[in-house]
């Protein structure tokens, strides 16, 4: 999964389980959330997650509109509501 505005990029475990992207979101959000509490207090490595999370926040909140890629080269993936989905063929680069 793949937030373009963001930059931002989930990896896949590479096996079949059914899961929401909030799910997706939202697991990535408490994660860095829990790692920033292990950096030190002026790390700039803290600042920079911080602002990962918060960006994180708002797309779960749904703030503004945005684009998600799927990477799924088998076509298992499912989207419901799909209206706005758009499949496009993969790259051969990827």
């Amino acid at each position: 999964l793949e937030i373009p505005s963001l930059e931002f990029t989930i990896g896949s475990e590479r096996r079949r389980h059914i899961d929401s992207i909030y799910n997706q979101i939202i697991n990535a959000y408490e994660n860095l959330e829990m790692h920033t509490q292990l950096l030190g207090e002026d790390s700039e490595e803290k600042a920079k997650i911080a602002n990962v999370v918060t960006n994180l926040k708002a797309l779960l909140d749904v703030e503004r509109p945005f684009d998600l890629i799927i990477h799924d080269p088998r076509g298992l993936s499912e989207f419901n509501p799909s209206e706005k989905v758009r499949i496009e063929a993969p790259d051969e680069d990827r």
